[in-house]
């Protein structure tokens, strides 16, 4: 029976308490305020820290055997049941001595092992005797000689036996035991990978030594000592003295061996093994596994220590981990002895081998998803920092991770992750499995390791800038974005606010012209597929990620790279409206009331044309559509369900599907719940929560306006959150993406980079799409604009003579200041003053309150009952013309017929179509001076959609020549601009099937440019039609071109033209970059200098020559 305690002692157990002055479970909010031994758990009350236990609501130090400090039984039990106080000392039960072992004194009964008492360490089945108390002669280190005397080798009698060091105890996998021991129970072992004591249920005989009756006894064992793996030893004074703990300093420099790391245990600072010392397999001499070889015990010279077997020859699998491969795999385990490199399960091997070789997180796998990535043999990528010769996450990458509660297990435990948002770390549930690395235990290793790491700024595309220390750049430290704190330039890098946080993000225009790049393989998987795109073929197109690294060039799909670098095609998405297969050319014929009539651009950024576009509205009307398996994997998509006007998330296939997907929340939102804004606007929305702000009347901020909106069913904002100055007052209005909410960027001169009604503008140190506003030019002037795309014609101002192809009316101007006549702005083409394009007796029709201009080889272009007119002002553009008072003079359409009229005015027909909307007994009339077919009585139809008899179609290598009915001699000759049903289009009809060639009539024009002077042609003049300023078209390597004229690819880009060769055109040896096989170039010129430049598909090479890999010049040439 252990004594009562003694008076004094209960009188010390009560100032002990008031002292303390604290009671466990009292509410808190820092560890300060409940007292010595105690602590504010995660409930916010106090607890008692496990080197104390409570006793009537206060926290008493336990003691260990032997040692004293006692006031009451409950210090000693708390250490060892059944010890007691006795005279301020804690004893063994029973009066038992207590045994010395290298971690301090322990009780055990007589002959058995402490704690579960079944772990003697036995040879062929005989348990080992070991001599005078000296650990070598255990055989292993993990076993030490246990003696129930100080000194072994005195008196003669004393008992000694092997067993588990405490360390190697503490280490073991808990085992339920054999039965037969009188019942099961309710035990406590030490789980050495979380570092806590768990209950398992022990059948009552057999098990191992990691086996306590209490969890106070579990606690005091194993908690107050290394996390796994011995601490470090001072050598014995002599072969049968123990040997000592090394004691360290956790605040000082210590003198801890190499791998080994000062850690406070609660019994004092011991210097433990390091993670990289327990799971090393080449570690420093005399040290593996955890544990010091020492006493003549030989280091195993395999990569694992495997034990010693017990004589039965019982074998067991384990698994250890190799750093030399970087993953855990199994040996053979004797089944005694051994070192801390030894776990029951791979999953307990890669838990505390791999995890806990980096501070926080987990190493990096390489491709296979097994082994570690081993550096510096291997770098790390960006992301990780090289330690422990293993690939670590970086503060700022971990700490930037979401919250993960894990998957479906059922282990839940309470855990800490940092918010990287507020900057905190917050408490949650983990269910024990999944997750990811921003997953802590504590609150102390949470805000140790993440304390101060800023949240990742969120780019439209790719990844923010980081400094040189991996911490991202925040470049709005003032709560105003600062440019220059962005690495790089502002052609890199701009900075953004993602409604949290600036951030350095790359620009469109830096992203899209970079190459792929397939990073670092850094994920268990062999491929990764990803989207690209190509700057040089303006396409997007697969190529292998490794996982790691890269740059923002890198799209999960092709419709997201498509989207993003603008690469033509409708600028909101999504397919042009086709008819039979064809896209629909829209401008005089209405597109469906689901798409409108848009300038686009396919295949070429200098070649555009007008097709039906779907609206957003419709886009986000679509269903979804989970796509086709194409070899990516399932990806997570949003789509915006119409039914309930939310945002959904779907498993998207990876490829085809419908464009109503998108691969963030966000840029769901952005683009559908401003689906019903203008063009270029985008609704205002909380950026943060992402809710849209609604609105009734003038409630909108400066710079939006209510709508209405069908689509999500209430009124909204719509707007431009443009930054300041990204346009000019004349051109107000920036064009706004509505993927990510920016400034749409643009290359100038390009119209296919910038939407319909928009011009390429130079702000802010870059380029910005920017809408029209109500004139462009100064004083009243007209711009030039390009009849191909429908644009004005840009240029720069102070550069001479850079509006030359607009004609001798038009120069550079601007509305806004040109700073010093240099490249620092752009400007626009345009007249001095008002121009009158149509002439007298026409209106112009004004598109964007300019003037429309139009292409007359492109039948019904104009809207009727305009029709597309040669500009007598500038005699070199046509424009959208109707003969003013056309209703009034009715008769004037029909050549002295009577016209079909309604409300007054003549209805309009489309000859050779079958349906002319011409009731009996009227007739399709052509009338010369509109361009245009009246329904009118009697009279020729003026052709029935064919050539007329005596005449053929002019073809040129199977494509039928265009003519224009307005422009005299098209066709040459007395050959006719006919309307044709065939080509849908007016084509040249050949009398007897030649085409009479007009003398060439040059046009000098004033611009300066390599190898000659004409607007059209890079070497040598146009061949023009007779009295017009319109080329002649050919194809290269074809007989379209008169003699003395070639076919040349024209210095617009547009098609190519009939050129003077300038007297060199036929074949001169020379080597000119043609290669020996081929050694003869086409020339140019007579100086032999300028060699024809092809192409194989687009711009073939003349007959008898083959396009060739330049050896001289950049690109591919014609040689023979």
């Amino acid at each position: 029976m252990a004594p009562h305690t003694p008076l004094l002692a209960v009188a010390l157990l009560a100032l002990a308490s008031i002292a303390h002055g604290q009671v466990v479970g009292r509410a808190c909010n820092e560890a300060p305020e409940c007292g010595t031994g105690a602590f504010c758990g995660s409930q916010k009350t106090c607890q008692c820290l496990y080197t104390y236990i409570t006793n009537g609501g206060y926290c008493l130090q336990k003691v260990n055997p032997d040692e004293p400090g006692c006031s009451n039984n409950i210090q000693c039990s708390g250490v060892w049941p059944g010890a007691f106080c006795s005279s301020g000392t804690c004893k063994c039960p029973n009066n038992q001595p207590a045994f010395i072992s290298r971690d301090g004194p322990i009780c055990m009964n007589y002959g058995s092992c402490p704690i579960n008492g079944n772990y003697k360490l036995t040879v062929n089945n005989i348990v080992q005797q070991c001599t005078f108390g000296i650990d070598s002669s255990c055989l292993t280190p993990t076993y030490e000689c246990l003696c129930n005397q100080a000194n072994c080798l005195t008196p003669v009698g004393a008992i000694t036996f092997c067993c588990p060091t405490r360390a190697f105890a503490c280490s073991q996998t808990f085992d339920s035991g054999t039965g037969g021991g009188g019942g099961s129970s309710t035990r406590f072992y030490y789980n050495s990978l979380s570092g806590s004591c768990q209950t398992f249920s022990y059948s009552g005989g057999g098990g191992n030594a990691n086996n306590f009756q209490t969890l106070e006894q579990c606690q005091s064992y194993c908690q107050s000592s290394c996390t796994r793996g011995q601490p470090l030893y001072r050598a014995a004074v002599a072969p049968s003295v123990k040997e000592t703990i090394v004691t360290c300093s956790t605040t000082t420099s210590t003198a801890c061996a190499t791998n080994y790391a000062c850690q406070d245990t609660g019994r004092g600072s011991y210097c433990c093994p390091t993670a990289q010392q327990v799971c090393c397999t080449n570690c420093a001499a005399g040290s593996k596994g955890g544990v010091q070889y020492n006493n003549g015990l030989a280091v195993p010279t395999t990569a694992y220590d495997a034990g010693i077997n017990r004589g039965d020859g019982r074998t067991f699998i384990r698994y250890y981990y190799d750093s030399g491969l970087g993953r855990c795999t199994t040996f053979t385990y004797q089944g005694q002895g051994g070192n801390f490199n030894n776990f029951a399960s791979q999953t307990e091997c890669e838990q505390f081998c791999s995890s806990s070789l980096c501070t926080a997180g987990n190493p990096l796998k390489d491709g296979t998803g097994i082994n570690n990535i081993q550096c510096p043999a291997s770098a790390c990528p960006t992301t990780h920092t090289c330690t422990s010769s293993v690939c670590c996450p970086t503060k700022q990458t971990l700490c930037s991770l979401p919250l993960a509660q894990g998957g479906p297990c059922s282990s839940i435990a309470t855990r800490w992750w940092y918010n990287s948002a507020t900057g905190s770390c917050q408490q949650f549930q983990f269910t024990g499995c999944q997750g990811n690395d921003n997953n802590f235990a504590t609150f102390t290793a949470c805000s140790s390791f993440c304390g101060g790491a800023g949240a990742e700024p969120q780019c439209p595309q790719g990844k923010a800038a980081r400094d040189t220390s991996g911490n991202f750049i925040n470049c709005g430290p003032q709560g105003t974005p600062n440019p220059a704190l962005c690495a790089g330039n502002s052609q890199t890098y701009a900075c953004l606010y993602d409604g949290t946080r600036y951030g350095c993000c790359p620009t469109q225009s830096f992203t899209c012209s970079l190459t792929a790049d397939a990073g670092t393989t850094c994920v268990s998987s062999t491929t990764i597929s990803r989207w690209a795109y190509s700057s040089s073929t303006r396409t997007c197109s697969t190529f292998t990620y490794g996982g790691c690294d890269g740059n923002s060039n890198n799209f999960a799909t092709q419709q997201d790279c498509l989207d993003y670098c603008q690469t033509g095609g409708c600028p909101n998405g999504g397919e042009v409206y086709t008819v039979s297969g064809a896209p629909f050319v829209c401008g005089a014929s209405a597109c469906p009331t689901t798409h409108t009539c848009t300038t686009v651009s396919l295949g070429s950024l200098t070649t555009t044309y007008q097709y039906c576009c779907p609206t957003r509205s419709y886009i986000c009307r679509l269903p979804r559509n989970v796509g086709v398996a194409c070899g990516v994997g399932t990806l997570t998509r949003y789509y915006f369900d119409s039914t309930s006007r939310q945002c959904v998330a779907f498993q998207f296939n990876g490829c085809q599907g419908n464009r109503n997907s998108f691969s963030t929340l966000a840029q769901c939102r952005n683009y559908c719940y401003s689906a019903d804004c203008a063009d270029g606007q985008v609704a205002a929305m909380d950026t943060t929560s992402g809710a849209i702000t609604t609105c009734t009347g003038g409630t909108c901020s400066t710079g939006y306006t209510c709508v209405a909106s069908a689509l999500i069913g209430q009124s909204i904002c719509c707007g431009s959150p443009a930054p300041a100055n990204s346009c000019p007052a004349d051109r107000p209005n920036a064009f706004i993406d509505p993927l990510t909410t920016t400034v749409m960027n643009c290359i100038p001169n390009l119209p296919a980079t910038c939407p319909s009604n928009n011009i390429c503008n130079f702000a802010n140190n870059n380029y910005y799409c920017c809408g029209f506003g109500a004139q462009v030019c100064p004083n009243g002037g007209s711009p030039f604009i390009n009849p191909t795309s429908n644009l004005a014609i840009q240029c720069v101002p102070g550069t001479p003579n850079n509006c030359a192809a607009a004609g001798s009316l038009y120069t550079c101007q601007t509305r806004t200041a040109n700073i010093g006549g240099v490249s620092s702005t752009v400007g626009t083409c345009c007249s001095p003053g008002p121009v009158d394009v149509c002439g007298a007796g026409y209106t112009a029709t004004l598109l964007n309150g300019v003037p429309a201009p139009c292409n007359p080889q492109t039948a019904n272009i104009c809207p009727s009952p305009a029709t597309c007119r040669l500009s007598p002002s500038t005699t070199s553009s046509y424009y959208c013309c109707t003969l003013t008072g056309v209703t009034t003079a009715p008769v004037a359409v029909c050549n002295g017929l009577s016209p079909y009229s309604v409300g007054g005015a003549p209805v309009i027909c489309n000859n050779g179509v079958a349906s002319t909307n011409c009731p009996s007994p009227y007739s399709c009339i052509y009338y010369s001076p509109t361009n245009v077919y009246y329904c009118c009585t009697g009279g020729s139809t003026g052709g029935a959609g064919t050539c007329p008899t005596g005449y053929t179609t002019s073809v040129t290598n199977g494509v039928a020549n265009r003519c224009s009915p307005s422009t005299a001699n098209s066709c040459g000759g007395n050959n006719l601009c006919q309307f044709v049903t065939q080509y849908n289009g007016y084509v040249c009809c050949i009398a007897g099937g030649t085409v009479p060639v007009p003398a060439p009539v040059p046009v000098p024009v004033p611009v300066p440019s390599p190898g000659g002077t004409d607007p059209f042609c890079s070497i040598g003049t146009a061949y023009l039609y007779t009295g017009t300023t319109l080329p002649l078209a050919c194809t290269i390597g074809g007989p379209a071109c008169p003699a003395s004229y070639t076919c040349q690819t024209s210095r617009t880009g547009q098609g190519n033209i009939c050129c003077t060769s300038g007297g060199g055109s036929n074949p001169s040896a020379g080597t000119g970059g043609c290669p020996a096989s081929t050694p003869n170039p086409y020339w140019y010129d007579a100086a032999r200098t300028l060699p024809l430049g092809c192409t194989v598909s687009g711009n073939p090479c003349p007959s008898g020559y083959r396009c060739v890999t330049s050896t001289r010049y950049a690109g591919s040439q014609c040689c023979q």
